[in-house]
C-alpha cells in the first residue's frame, strides 16, 4: 500500500546528460546552475513527501470515519508497524551496545599490551645500563691496578705501561657503550613492533566488531521490511474485502498516483532546465 517513490539523482544526469560540466576549468557558472537545480530538485522531493503524508492521513481519516472494517484493519496495520519498529530498534540497540563493548575491550587490550611493552623496554634499558656500568667499573678497576703496577717501573717503561693500560680501558669502555647501544636499540625495535601490533590488533578488533554490527543491523532492517510488507499486504486484503473501504482506498490511490506523476514531471522539468542551462552556459 505504501510503496516508496524511486527518485532520479541529479548527479547521474549531470555526469551523463551534460558531459561538458565535467571539465574542471568551467566551474563558476556551471556550479551555480547545478547547485540551483539540486536545491529545486530537493524541494520538489520534500513537497511530494509532505503531500504524500497528507494524502495518506486524509485517507486514514475517511476510512476510519466510514468503514468499521477499515478502522480495525488500520489499527492492526499500525500495531504491526509499531511492533516491527520496536523489534528493529531493540536489535539495533543491542548491536550498538555489542560493538561498544567490543571496542572498549579492544582498547583495554591495546592499553595492557602497551603497558607491558613499555615495562619491558624499561627493564631492558635498565639491564643494559647495569651491564654497561659494570663493564665500565671493571675497565676502571683494571686500569687502576695497571696504573699502580706501573708505579714500580722506572724510566720510559712506566709511561708505556700507563699508556697501554689507558688504551685498554678506553677500548673496553667503548665496547661497553657499543653493546649498550645495540641492546637498547634492539629492545626499542621490539617495543615498537609490540606497540604496532597492539594498534593493529585494536583496529582489527574494531573492524570485526563493526562488521558484525552492520550485519546485525542489516538483518534487523530486513526483518522490519518483511514485517512491513506483511502488514501492508494484510491491510490491502482487508480494505479490498470491504466495498466502502475499497472504493475509498481506490480513490485515494488514484490521487496519490496523480501526485506522484506530477512530482516526477516537476523533477524531470528541473533536470531538463538544468541540462539546457548547462549547454548554454559560458565558461
Amino acid at each position: 500500500m505504501f510503496e516508496p517513490v524511486v527518485q532520479v539523482g541529479i548527479a547521474v544526469v549531470v555526469q551523463y546528460g551534460a558531459p561538458a560540466c565535467a571539465k574542471i576549468g568551467r566551474m563558476s557558472r556551471r556550479n551555480e546552475i547545478i547547485q540551483r537545480a539540486q536545491a529545486e530538485f530537493q524541494a520538489a522531493i520534500d513537497r511530494f513527501r509532505l503531500l504524500r503524508q497528507e494524502i495518506l492521513r486524509q485517507q486514514r481519516d475517511v476510512l476510519v470515519t466510514n468503514s468499521p472494517a477499515a478502522r480495525t484493519a488500520l489499527d492492526k496495520f499500525e500495531a504491526a508497524l509499531a511492533d516491527a519498529f520496536d523489534a528493529f530498534q531493540q536489535s539495533q540497540d543491542e548491536a550498538n551496545q555489542t560493538v561498544m563493548d567490543a571496542e572498549v575491550s579492544a582498547s583495554a587490550t591495546r592499553f595492557e599490551a602497551e603497558q607491558a611493552a613499555n615495562e619491558a623496554w624499561r627493564d631492558a634499558n635498565d639491564a643494559a645500563a647495569l651491564t654497561r656500568a659494570k663493564a665500565t667499573r671493571d675497565a676502571e678497576d683494571k686500569f687502576n691496578l695497571a696504573f699502580n703496577a706501573a708505579q714500580h717501573i722506572s724510566g720510559p717503561g712506566q709511561e708505556r705501561a700507563i699508556t697501554s693500560a689507558r688504551r685498554t680501558r678506553d677500548e673496553e669502555v667503548a665496547k661497553a657503550e657499543r653493546k649498550f647501544a645495540d641492546e637498547t636499540d634492539a629492545a626499542w625495535r621490539e617495543v615498537e613492533q609490540k606497540l604496532a601490533d597492539a594498534r593493529e590488533g585494536e583496529i582489527a578488533a574494531f573492524e570485526k566488531a563493526r562488521a558484525k554490527q552492520a550485519i546485525a543491523v542489516e538483518k534487523a532492517a530486513a526483518a522490519q521490511n518483511l514485517a512491513r510488507s506483511k502488514a501492508d499486504t494484510a491491510l490491502e486484503k482487508a480494505l479490498s474485502g470491504d466495498p466502502i473501504a475499497a472504493s475509498i482506498h481506490e480513490a485515494f490511490q488514484t490521487r496519490l498516483a496523480d501526485a506522484e506523476a506530477a512530482a516526477e514531471r516537476e523533477k524531470q522539468d528541473i533536470l531538463d532546465r538544468m541540462s539546457a542551462d548547462l549547454a548554454a552556459a559560458t565558461p
